[in-house]
């Protein structure tokens, strides 16, 4: 039996690159530590920031919620949660479920949005009638109600919970197909502009899945443990993952010198950034970012509803009665 590096109890995870082996206790300090340094390393967050945080119900946003509750008290972080219910059947019934225990043990005050009570449709509606894939018309609208959110809101930055698992595979992904600029997307942190497009952050970036897990369960927190039912995991998307997976196992480490390297050129790049929000102009229906005259969210819905509901969705925001301070 393993036993953890700083007391010789019991351990309930060995983290390779660390070479450590830690008990429940001092992994959970292990893990909200490194989410605090993350946000120090990166300069995600600073004193007094408002942060929204996209909760699913899956294990890495519930681990994110609650290191971000325990970082909250020492940084004055008002962490703002927000859940979208989008439609999937028993699946995102459970995920809301889920949610909501997690808020009360958390105690806080997560906001929920129904995406067929604000749109008139959920996601498989809307995949069929445009004829797009789930996957697809899903991260669209995820990231639209996130954005819009953080601007009616106005909060300092949103969080997601994507770790280096989820990361890393993409990013190799987008070098190896020669787009540089897919791939500094996948940064700690990418630019905002005030009013108009929010800044967005990734605590979890330096973090595997399995401590995600781990973090979760030693925790005792509620997590909904199945996959969404159109999660798709093939193609070359697979095949990185498990290279980097098993490149990882051998060499522990390299995955996270991996992306502490594109963290690097990505802050050398802002000017870059900058460039490409030049490039953005205002959607003529809700006026959020776009690079054509009409935003991919409302031109989505207009195809599949016949009207496009930015507007609906940026006023159903504003109607729910928040203070980001």
């Amino acid at each position: 039996m393993a036993k953890c590096s700083k007391c010789g109890s019991k351990a309930v995870i060995k983290v390779p690159y660390a070479r450590m082996n830690l008990c429940e206790r001092h992994f959970i300090e292990y893990f909200e530590g490194r989410v605090a340094a993350t946000i120090e390393r990166y300069g995600l967050l600073k004193e007094g920031d408002s942060v929204l945080v996209a909760v699913s119900g899956g294990k890495d946003s519930v681990a994110l919620l609650s290191a971000l509750a325990v970082v909250a008290s020492e940084l004055r972080l008002k962490v703002m949660p927000l859940h979208m219910h989008l439609g999937l059947g028993v699946y995102s019934d459970e995920s809301l479920r889920v949610v909501k225990e997690v808020s009360r043990k958390l105690g806080m005050n997560t906001f929920i949005l129904s995406l067929k009570g604000v749109v008139g449709a959920a996601i498989p509606e809307l995949s069929a009638k445009s004829s797009r894939p789930p996957c697809a018309v899903c991260g669209l609208v995820k990231r639209y109600v996130l954005n819009a959110a953080a601007i009616e809101w106005g909060v300092d930055a949103v969080a997601t919970g994507h770790h280096i698992d989820d990361l890393a595979p993409y990013a190799l992904k987008n070098l190896l197909l020669g787009d540089m600029e897919a791939a500094l997307k996948l940064a700690p942190v990418t630019a905002g502009e005030e009013g108009y497009l929010a800044r967005r952050v990734r605590p979890l970036y330096e973090v595997t899945e399995r401590e995600c897990l781990t973090y979760a369960i030693v925790k005792g927190l509620p997590f909904v443990k199945t996959s969404c039912p159109n999660v798709f995991l093939g193609g070359m998307d697979a095949l990185i993952r498990k290279f980097l997976y098993e490149l990882d196992l051998r060499h522990p480490g390299v995955k996270l010198r991996f992306m502490r390297s594109l963290a690097k050129i990505a802050a050398k790049s802002l000017a870059s950034q900058a460039r490409v929000q030049t490039e953005l102009t205002r959607c003529r229906y809700c006026g959020l970012p776009s690079r054509s005259e009409v935003c991919g969210f409302c031109r989505l819905t207009e195809r599949a509803l016949g009207s496009p509901a930015g507007p609906k969705v940026r006023e159903a925001l504003r109607s729910i009665r928040v203070s980001s301070r």
